[in-house]
């Protein structure tokens, strides 16, 4: 199954404005290299810097799962990212597996947890925090 990385943000929004928010074009984009998303299930893909993948489930409001693999590699990674309710709110998060080494899984963690805080700078600058 090899490496993972899970990371979590708490966003003081409904699941729908994470949902809009975490899937916007602008995200997805910059997340897995520059692409306009289609989410929808079976939706094959080819970002602006060569990586690619496939949607493999969305359920709005709640989960998006997709595989990656980068530009010039053939290691094909999962990433999946669910929203579910908290006290304050609720947690985006984000398992992000299959590296094959822990060089790759300590840069995709580095990269999860800066994206992550950047989501929830625009959530608070959505609610006026």
């Amino acid at each position: 199954m090899g490496l993972a990385v899970d990371v979590g943000e708490a966003l003081p929004l409904s699941a729908a404005e994470a949902w809009d928010l975490a899937t916007s074009a602008k995200a997805l984009g910059r997340w897995v290299g520059g692409w306009e998303p289609v989410l929808s299930e079976g939706t094959r893909f080819t970002a602006i810097n060569g990586s690619r993948g496939e949607i493999c489930v969305v359920r709005p409001g709640e989960r998006v799962c997709l595989t990656w693999t980068p530009a010039r590699t053939d290691q094909s990674t999962l990433i999946e990212l669910t929203i579910t309710a908290a006290e304050s709110g609720l947690i985006v998060a984000v398992h992000h597996g299959s590296f094959a080494d822990e060089s790759q899984r300590e840069a995709m963690l580095a990269f999860w947890r800066q994206a992550l805080a950047a989501l929830a700078v625009r959530a608070a600058k959505q609610v006026g925090v």
